[in-house]
């Protein structure tokens, strides 16, 4: 009994030395003396990398707006873009139906003149005498007033301007028979006046000047002055 008892601490004692010996590395593996043993459960390359972070939700959100923003100025200039080239089309298909409707442009210019017409021009006749022998020459006094608005050309020579002198139905003399001195055009303006005379020597004439006509009796004759379209009141005298 004394033995087993004294038997008792000493195997207590191997039974510790061999709990505190250090244990065998496995085959294949080098441990240093006093490096630290890895963490059960983890390999030996070092500490573990931790996984990507998920965003917050404030993050999502605001993500959200920002890519609405870019797509809603992205639609925004795109509908800007066609609507400027709407408008651009639009006018440009105005501008050419105008073109093609409107009228030629009206001369910016002084009017051209025209003809006096009796609405321009008024002519006056007056004789220096109520009565005349035969053989004996008259005169006539001839004055032309431009009462229009619009300056207007008139023939005052003697070709266009004729003197005619009837006697009833008898066509006796006109100034343009033998006259061949040619016309004289008048530029009118309004408010203008051109005086002229015209002899007549108391004698028959023809187209074409010819003589031999019979003599002039005596009688009531009418003479009046006519220029282009306008002709003045007729005067009467007499001839014995």
């Amino acid at each position: 009994m004394e033995r087993e008892r004294t038997d008792r601490p000493a195997r207590q004692n191997q039974n510790q030395n061999q709990n505190t010996r250090p244990r065998r590395p496995a085959s294949g593996t080098t441990v240093r003396a006093g490096a630290p043993r890895p963490a059960a459960g983890r390999s030996g390359r070092g500490p573990a990398r931790p996984g990507p972070r998920r965003p917050t939700r404030g993050q999502l959100v605001l993500r959200w707006l920002v890519v609405l923003v870019v797509v809603s100025g992205a639609l925004v200039g795109i509908v800007a873009g066609a609507k400027a080239l709407f408008d651009a089309a639009s006018e440009a298909i105005s501008s050419a139906a105008a073109a093609a409707s409107s009228p030629e442009p009206t001369p910016t210019g002084p009017p051209k003149p025209v003809d006096c017409t009796p609405a321009d021009v008024e002519i006056s006749l007056a004789s220096d005498a109520q009565s005349y022998r035969v053989g004996r020459t008259a005169t006539f006094d001839i004055g032309i007033t431009h009462i229009g608005t619009l300056p207007c050309t008139l023939d005052a020579g003697n070709v266009g301007r004729e003197l005619i002198i009837t006697s009833g139905e008898d066509r006796v003399y006109s100034s343009a028979d033998c006259d061949t001195a040619g016309s004289t055009l008048l530029l009118l303006a309004p408010g203008d006046q051109y005086p002229g005379r015209v002899t007549w020597a108391t004698q028959r004439s023809a187209p074409g000047c010819p003589a031999g006509l019979p003599a002039l009796g005596a009688g009531s004759y009418q003479a009046v002055v006519t220029a282009g379209t306008v002709t003045s009141p007729p005067i009467a005298f007499t001839v014995g």
